[in-house]
């Protein structure tokens, strides 16, 4: 349940990634990579943890999700990502005006999420 896959670049020596945790809700999670050998000392990795910890103050309850309703699985590697991401505000503005268009009248956030949702099938998928 609390195994959260990564891409790891070619440059990376080391990585650590935590999950922001309330109970057993999570609203994410902060993943750190270097470049350097030998970098996570146990102090580094206690104070990683510290900083998650004062992170999961940064979230309302109501944004944490139950562990079981989150479904993870490998997305595409971050530089494939790049094209899908770079033009979400105009992908929103376009399907604003489509809808509106259609008779349907959507506030930004709702058409926000609405793409959002579209990326993510995109993102898993590997198709645009």
């Amino acid at each position: 349940m609390r195994l959260f896959p990564l891409h790891i670049l070619n440059d990376e020596e080391g990585y650590a990634t935590y999950p922001i945790l309330l109970a057993d809700r999570a609203a994410g999670s902060l993943c750190i990579s270097t470049t350097q050998r030998d970098y996570f000392t146990q102090m580094r990795l206690d104070l990683i943890q510290s900083y998650t910890d004062l992170l999961a103050l940064a979230f309302r309850t109501n944004e944490f999700f139950n562990l079981h309703d989150i479904e993870l699985r490998m997305m595409l590697p971050r530089q494939q990502q790049i094209p899908y991401l770079r033009g979400f505000q105009s992908r929103v503005t376009q399907y604003m005006i489509k809808a509106s268009q259609e008779g349907e009248h959507l506030t930004r956030p709702v058409a926000e999420t609405r793409i959002w949702q579209q990326l993510e099938t995109e993102l898993f998928e590997g198709e645009p």
